[in-house]
């Protein structure tokens, strides 16, 4: 399925958007409360995206992504085209879900540690909800600016890491 535009208008996500707020703090609250803090090259990467508070930053590994219970947010998360994603990390503000198994992948963490920075640049987990799924209504998921900027940083990190790790190859092989 092509996502572009989706299915919600701005009205429908005026009335639905403080149920998503609650279900995002709420799962950020529990984030912090039993996840662990980054490890050593996470915090590097938060720091190098803008994370700004990342001592606050926790991750939590799940099974499952949760997703919102209230058959309201669920509706609207069809509409928007969050439904057939194959979530494998989450971000609500300083506390990050990721699926087991998966946070070995830094591309991943890269990507959520990205919208970590974004929504402290934003002020916090309501102002990034609420500017978040205004331009998933308004472009669609892909073509979200917040979405592209997560996408591009994980990119250009991982590049650097290339580059880096091809330099370090050729200077093995020189010595």
């Amino acid at each position: 399925m092509k996502l572009g535009k989706s299915l919600l208008n701005q009205i429908q996500l005026k009335a639905i958007l403080p149920f998503v707020v609650k279900w995002a703090k709420d799962h950020e609250k529990r984030i912090l409360r039993e996840g662990k803090p980054l490890r050593e090259r996470e915090r590097e990467d938060a720091l190098s995206v803008g994370v700004k508070e990342v001592d606050k930053v926790k991750i939590l590994e799940v099974e499952e992504i949760p997703l919102p219970e209230n058959p309201i947010v669920r509706m609207a998360m069809e509409r928007t085209g969050f439904t057939g994603i194959d979530f494998v990390g989450i971000s609500f503000n300083k506390g990050i879900y990721i699926k087991k198994g998966e946070r070995y992948r830094r591309s991943l963490m890269v990507h959520e540690l990205c919208h970590t920075a974004q929504a402290e640049r934003l002020g916090g987990t309501e102002e990034f909800i609420k500017e978040y799924a205004k331009e998933v209504v308004e472009t669609g998921y892909h073509n979200c600016s917040l979405e592209v900027e997560a996408r591009d940083k994980a990119r250009e990190i991982m590049a650097n890491q290339n580059e880096k790790n091809g330099k370090e190859n050729i200077e093995t092989e020189k010595a």
